[in-house]
């Protein structure tokens, strides 16, 4: 993330890159939305987990411990408004 501090271009395509993670996960959260499998909102929702994401990604470097990431991930799948016992 340095980097992209010194280079424009290098931002510009990390920008690119998350933003268009956040209109997939978005999308894909709207189907579930109109299944009535998913409860909240798409987009609040798909914007949590592209911030989540990169800040494990900071966690995962300094700990290197798959059991904290693991414990992490599915921490915020049980907080996600999924409706159960469809």
């Amino acid at each position: 993330m340095e980097a992209s501090q010194n280079c424009q271009d290098i931002n510009f395509c990390l920008t690119c890159f998350l933003d268009g993670l956040e209109v997939i996960m978005k999308n894909r959260l709207e189907r579930v939305v109109k299944d009535k499998q998913f409860i909240g909102d798409a987009k609040s929702a798909a914007r949590y987990l592209v911030s989540l994401t990169r800040g494990v990604e900071v966690i995962e470097r300094v700990y290197n411990d798959k059991a904290r990431m693991t414990e992490i991930y599915q921490t915020a799948l049980e907080y996600m408004p999924f409706k159960t016992g469809l």
